[in-house]
């Protein structure tokens, strides 16, 4: 992890487990930033044609249609914090 990162952490007071464990994370964060940003296409693509199963799915995919904008938007600052953290820093 980014020393300075980890450094920043230590003067917020974000206990040694939250960091170890949000470090141990960024590998599986950059997968799924990876992922999704593989789906992004896919998955916008395929969004009209899921309007059939809207009466079988109407809740679920509220909130993924509320959800899924935000969630591109964020990808990224997402990927230059885990860029900023793996970096060695100085």
């Amino acid at each position: 992890m980014n020393g300075v990162l980890r450094f920043a952490l230590g003067l917020a007071n974000v206990p040694d487990k939250d960091v170890t464990d949000l470090e141990t994370s960024l590998p599986a964060l950059a997968r799924l930033c990876k992922a999704a940003r593989e789906l992004e296409p896919i998955i916008h693509a395929a969004l009209p044609h899921l309007e059939p199963l809207k009466p079988l799915a109407e809740q679920a995919l509220t909130i993924c249609e509320t959800a899924y904008p935000d969630f591109v938007a964020v990808l990224p600052t997402l990927e230059e914090f885990i860029q900023f953290a793996n970096s060695k820093g100085t």
